[in-house]
């Protein structure tokens, strides 16, 4: 029996078939009987399209002569009689798997043919941080297509540094056949927020005096005169104490200024980042400082890095880092002083993050 588009005949011989006798082929092919005479039946078979080739059984069943149901003609005698025939059909379609990532937070898996099943599976994990996967509610292994939410914790994520993760995901139909398991990495970040320093955040103009903060655990107070690398200033020390921790500042009457190392700062024409871009507002919000262990830092003939990441932005250039920034940490600039909003309107969160082109440490969100 073939799984033709055309209806080939069949003749199955033997005896005490009757006149009306009922032909079961399987799960894959059906046979229409046209007639019969308790020797022969002749009919027309077939042949489920998807049918693998296989052998198959048929089973004849008499219902005996004129309607009158079976009469064994022997004693012993059984209405029903198997035989194994092959089927011949076109096969299964491939099993396939195909992923999309639209955004960095969501997975889609296609599989076909359908029904089947999904399955995922977590290989590893670094950092208590790294992303997971999980289904959204209502969404189980059979929902067809497969959407996965890529998620990271909650909260405020202080200065701990996100992770990496990879995830193993294949493919079953209900026939028993599998794809090939498919390898998915994802990457999370903590991210903060930094800033060029801006002295007047720090004078208050109705005193005539600096405000004091504590940076690390460190008390700035005052005014310091003729900070190190800074002969014939006098400046905030909280101010200082900021430019410090960001790298770079502007003092009240203009002067771009930047940290050297302990307490030694120097003056600059122009603020640059660590990969050598000049650096001010026209790169807020578009620029991160990274760990080079994770993007390396550029160098020239090579592509720049961008990264995404989840509820903060895309194409943020991996520019800048900075000796607070260790692992799947970034610092985003926000731009000069205060008024950016950070840090008093920021909060420091996990985000999904993927790099374009990837890294070793940071894959793309791309999913071949």
């Amino acid at each position: 029996m073939r799984g033709d588009s055309w209806r080939p005949r069949a003749t199955i011989h033997g005896s005490g078939f009757g006149d009306n006798p009922v032909v079961n082929a399987g799960s894959w092919a059906a046979v229409s009987v046209q007639w019969a005479n308790g020797v022969e039946i002749h009919g027309t078979v077939s042949v489920d399209p998807n049918a693998p080739d296989r052998m198959e059984t048929v089973t004849v069943t008499s219902r005996g002569w004129g309607g009158q149901g079976f009469v064994a003609a022997a004693p012993g005698a059984s209405a029903t009689a198997n035989a194994t025939v092959q089927i011949r059909g076109a096969g299964l379609p491939a099993v396939t798997l195909r992923l999309e990532r639209p955004n960095v937070t969501q997975i889609w898996a296609y599989g076909s043919p359908a029904p089947g099943t999904y399955d995922w599976n977590q290989d590893w994990a670094q950092g208590q941080n790294a992303p997971w996967l999980e289904y959204a509610p209502g969404v189980d292994s059979r929902t067809q297509p497969n959407p996965k939410q890529v998620v990271v914790p909650g909260g405020d994520s202080g200065r701990n540094p996100g992770g990496l993760s990879q995830y193993r995901v294949r493919y079953w139909d209900d026939y028993g056949r599998s794809t090939p398991e498919r390898t998915i990495r994802l990457a999370s970040f903590g991210v903060t927020c930094y800033i060029v320093a801006d002295e007047a955040d720090w004078y208050d103009s109705q005193t005539g005096g600096c405000r004091s903060t504590v940076i690390n655990g460190r008390v700035y107070e005052g005014w310091w005169e003729n900070p190190p690398g800074l002969p014939g200033m006098t400046l905030c020390a909280a101010f200082l104490g900021e430019t410090k921790l960001n790298g770079s500042g502007l003092t009240r009457s203009g002067t771009k200024i930047r940290w050297v190392a302990n307490d030694v700062y120097e003056r600059v024409q122009n603020w640059t980042t660590r990969d050598g871009d000049l650096l001010g507002q026209e790169l807020a919000n578009r620029l991160v400082a990274r760990s080079p262990e994770v993007i390396p830092l550029h160098q020239p003939g090579q592509p720049r890095v961008y990264v995404e990441l989840s509820g903060i932005g895309s194409d943020l250039l991996a520019g800048d880092g900075g000796g607070w920034i260790n692992g799947y940490r970034l610092d985003l600039f926000k731009g000069i002083g205060h008024a950016s909003g950070c840090p008093n309107a920021w909060s420091n969160r996990f985000a999904v993050g993927a790099c374009n082109p990837e890294t070793a440490g940071c894959p793309k969100r791309e999913l071949e």
